[in-house]
């Protein structure tokens, strides 16, 4: 029995079936995939030909195993059954792959609408993780020094803005000691988190989403306001810098703590290493759902570039405006921004 021609219609079935019976990917319906299938076939011809001439062949087959039929030239036609197969195989293995990926982002993404969930599902393991990344703490602080209040902040009144579960609340307090610190959250997981540790009288924690601050009942005029890992979570950035300059007073700060990498595509690859290799893997195995930690890694690659978000808050009426980078591994990562509301001449 010639048993290169069973094994090479066995396989032509076997794939055809595959994708009749189970993938249903649609591929045999593709002009694509019959124009690949023909380019293909030219250049078989064209080496499987001089492989297997019989005048000079490279390739010998037994006459026991193929049906004898050669065409064009001196070429088994079982090859050509058995090419079919391998780039059929090989195309419907990417675009199973493709469909299921595609099928698995939009079951895992985050959009900005669903972060405050998120955050209260990871709410009681986001300290943990966030005090196993070196100089978390102390890049906040740094950033809440830029504030500048005097005399330890008395007699100001300063908004936390995502506050999170307190760690810029913290940082505040260690440069403002005197102020009345308002703080902040969409969350209300990461907010009772924060309301559950020890905090003098002057911390008051108010939940709200930052895109509608005066309709969630946040009043009054601020002295300065931090923001810290909020910005590039909303879908309108220039909505909430708009409402937050209404709320400072003239000539008060505004301090952004913000992840910016896309000025620069070295600091983009390491920001992808280290998410891919040490955030999402812990955040999942902590949390059991890796989605908040892939948004973290998105978000960051989609939001401003330094220079940019320098110009958007040009654009929103601030003044004043530059910006500081931390140190360590966070160097070209974590930004400092800062800028005033202007001045009354």
């Amino acid at each position: 029995m010639p048993e290169y021609l069973v094994a090479a219609a066995v396989s032509v079935a076997v794939v055809v079936a595959a994708e009749l019976v189970w993938l249903r990917t649609g591929l045999f319906r593709s002009r694509g995939y019959w124009i690949t299938v023909l380019i293909v076939l030219g250049f078989q011809i064209v080496v499987d030909g001089w492989l297997t001439k019989l005048s000079d062949p490279v390739v010998i087959y037994a006459d026991w195993a193929i049906s004898g039929v050669r065409a064009p030239w001196d070429i088994p036609i079982e090859d050509f059954l058995f090419g079919f197969t391998l780039v059929t195989a090989t195309l419907l293995g990417w675009v199973s792959a493709r469909t299921a990926e595609g099928a698995s982002k939009r079951r895992t993404r985050l959009d900005a609408s669903a972060v405050p969930a998120a955050f209260d599902a990871a709410a009681s393991r986001y300290d943990a993780l966030v005090a196993a990344s070196p100089g978390y703490h102390r890049a906040l602080r740094a950033s809440a020094r830029r504030i500048g209040l005097p005399v330890g902040g008395a007699g100001a009144r300063v908004l936390d803005l995502g506050c999170g579960t307190g760690a810029s609340t913290a940082a505040l307090l260690a440069c403002a000691p005197h102020a009345q610190i308002v703080a902040v959250d969409g969350s209300t997981g990461m907010l009772a988190r924060a309301r559950a540790k020890s905090w003098p009288p002057s911390v008051t924690f108010v939940h709200a989403q930052a895109e509608a601050l005066r309709q969630w009942g946040l009043e009054g005029s601020f002295d300065a306001v931090f923001a810290a890992y909020l910005v590039r979570n909303l879908a309108e950035p220039d909505e909430l810098l708009a409402a937050v300059r209404a709320l400072l007073r003239p000539g008060a700060p505004l301090v952004v703590h913000e992840y910016s990498v896309r000025d620069s595509l070295p600091h983009r690859v390491i920001w992808s290493l280290v998410c891919w290799s040490l955030i999402i893997p812990m955040g999942a195995v902590s949390t059991g759902d890796p989605r908040l930690f892939t948004y973290l890694w998105r978000s960051v690659l989609r939001f401003d570039g330094a220079a940019q978000f320098r110009n958007r808050l040009r654009r929103a009426g601030f003044t004043e405006v530059d910006s500081s980078t931390a140190r360590g591994w966070q160097h070209g990562i974590v930004h400092t921004f800062h800028a005033r509301r202007e001045a009354i001449r």
